[in-house]
């Protein structure tokens, strides 16, 4: 791959699809879902479909390798810039999973974007959003869990070596402009 490759990374609710449905309207790039590219190669592999909740409540590092996969496949065929909106790490039912940086490392990410929000917000938008099923927290477990999700990218960045920003959704100017130095 000759393109650039970041990663959008934002716990569930935090509104990165559409943040970067407005950034697609000022600098071009090709958006990948997570979800989507794992979904799509557990139908290559076996021929089944998964939900949303079912990849959620999956095994993570399972469903990791997938998306590892499925993404080296996106990128080899594309010179475009590639933004992936993923997860650090994974809400469960009793539990968060943390995205382990061999996965991080595997993906190749040239840079990390770290997406928040006010966690009252998130909390309102996930009790909206009717498409998928989620934990339904209140705000302080929100706001514990987007702090997992800021320190855990850090320090995946960090032990990379790769550039790591964490912007709310006000600053699609700022990262259009950061996308152009990629």
């Amino acid at each position: 791959m000759s393109g650039v490759s970041i990663a959008l990374l934002g716990i569930s609710g935090v509104g990165k699809s559409t943040f970067l449905n407005v950034l697609g309207e000022k600098v071009a790039f090709k958006h990948a879902q997570a979800s989507s590219l794992i979904k799509d190669q557990i139908r290559r592999e076996a021929s089944e479909g998964a939900t949303s909740e079912e990849l959620r409540l999956g095994n993570t590092n399972d469903n990791q390798r997938l998306l590892v996969s499925a993404y080296r496949r996106l990128i080899a065929t594309t010179e475009d810039r590639v933004i992936l909106d993923a997860h650090a790490i994974i809400d469960k039912d009793t539990h968060v999973d943390k995205v382990e940086i061999d996965v991080f490392r595997q993906l190749g990410f040239d840079l990390l974007i770290v997406l928040v929000a006010d966690p009252k917000a998130i909390v309102q938008r996930r009790s909206e959003d009717n498409r998928r099923t989620r934990p339904q927290l209140q705000t302080s477990e929100i706001s514990k869990h987007q702090n997992l999700s800021n320190d855990h990218a850090i320090s995946i960045a960090s032990k990379l070596g790769i550039p790591c920003v964490i912007v709310s959704s006000e600053q699609v100017e700022f990262v259009a402009m950061l996308l152009s130095q990629f």
